[in-house]
């Protein structure tokens, strides 16, 4: 510290002194923005839990995100009624999602619709006249996450993929509807068939992989031996369809988020009976186990109302989606340079030609006053094909 530095320090008065101090321990708007701007700082977060406990919790910087991203989940029992599409895009922008997931919308064959507010919906379903009233599943999308889609792929009624550029790595949302528990084992193995060979393939591409949809399944609270995969935070016991999932989950590494986050139990339940009397956690949403630290929460929103038995279930990401810029492919000329191998005309030909055209290079020296425009002009033509 320099002399005047101390000097000026024991010529304070006690106010003064005690206004360092306190500047010290007890930082103002100026300090926070100082420690604000320290990485050792910012690589801890403190959080509240629901038991009202302050914990430290590391930050995962997977992605270099700037903002939080929002994926929600609804069985909306039907979109074929007219003003439910408009009702979805009102409860998709009044809870900040990005994107929302839809089972059940009971549209036949497959498609993609812009609705006034901007949003696009891409959907599949069954078949033309065969039982329309049935399955049937979309992604609701906003502008930003629109910019973003680089492709969409109807599966089959029961299954939709989206895939989306992404700051690191590009984000495949796999939006399903499983059979119930009272449909036949043949149809629901059908489906888990179908969903393994869309997540092997896309695990190959190593993108980020959510799974999200009415599973009809009830995964439970115990998770002995599937602590990688699943926490404690579920509800009821776990039934056939939990099972089926559970495993696929494990063999695919996917990390089911609605039970890592503790939360009240009303704010747990994705379906509720007419009578309300009974409730289960049967919409989930999955997420790879190496991107497990970039979810933030899941959990439903009770206040989003389109006139189903079942919640809107809420995911929060930290992630950063990028508008998608298609890129024309360059294809350069080829030359068939196995003439020069045997025909000796072309060998001649080819000599003269080449040393006819770096001549222009040789003799750039020997003019006087060429302007630089001129001198660019003669290596651009030297270089490219006539």
């Amino acid at each position: 510290m320099a002399k005047r530095d101390l000097q000026r320090l024991r010529e304070t008065t006690p106010t003064e002194n005690s206004r360092l101090e306190g500047f010290r321990w007890q930082p103002h708007h100026q300090a926070r923005v100082l420690w604000a701007n320290n990485l050792h700082i910012l690589n801890q977060a403190i959080k509240e839990t629901s038991t009202g406990r302050n914990q430290t919790d590391s930050i995962s910087t997977n992605f270099g995100m700037k903002r939080i991203m929002k994926i929600g989940i609804w069985n909306v029992r039907t979109l074929r009624e007219s003003g439910r599409l408009r009702q979805a895009v009102v409860c998709m922008k009044s809870y900040g999602l990005n994107i929302l997931g839809m089972s059940e919308v009971r549209r036949s064959e497959f498609g993609e619709m812009t609705t006034h507010d901007g949003a696009t919906f891409i959907y599949s379903g069954r078949p033309e006249g065969d039982n329309v009233s049935r399955e049937g599943v979309g992604i609701l999308m906003d502008k930003e996450a629109k910019r973003s889609l680089i492709e969409g792929h109807p599966v089959s009624a029961r299954i939709n993929v989206a895939r989306f550029k992404a700051t690191i790595r590009n984000i495949v949302m796999i939006q399903s509807y499983a059979p119930t528990a009272v449909a036949e084992d043949a149809e629901r193995q059908e489906f888990y068939v179908q969903l393994n060979e869309i997540l092997k393939k896309k695990q190959k591409k190593k993108d980020i992989t959510i799974l999200g949809g009415d599973l009809n399944a009830k995964v439970g609270q115990d998770n002995v031996g599937l602590e990688h995969i699943m926490g404690r935070h579920g509800l009821g016991e776990r039934n056939e369809n939990g099972q089926l999932f559970v495993d696929f989950c494990a063999s695919h590494d996917l990390v089911i988020g609605g039970t890592i986050f503790p939360h009240k139990d009303c704010h747990e339940v994705t379906w509720a009976s007419p009578d309300h009397k009974t409730e289960n956690k049967i919409d989930h949403v999955a997420v790879g186990r190496q991107w497990r630290l970039s979810l933030l929460d899941v959990r439903n929103k009770r206040g989003a109302d389109i006139g189903s038995d079942h919640h809107l279930v809420v995911a929060k990401f930290r992630m950063e989606i990028q508008a998608y810029k298609q890129r024309a492919r360059q294809l350069g000329k080829r030359y068939d340079t196995s003439k020069l191998k045997h025909d000796k005309k072309i060998q001649e030909l080819f000599k003269i030609e080449l040393k006819n055209r770096f001549q222009i290079l040789t003799d750039m020296g020997k003019v006087e006053n060429e302007s630089i425009e001129e001198k660019w002009r003669k290596i651009r033509t030297t270089f490219s094909d006539k």
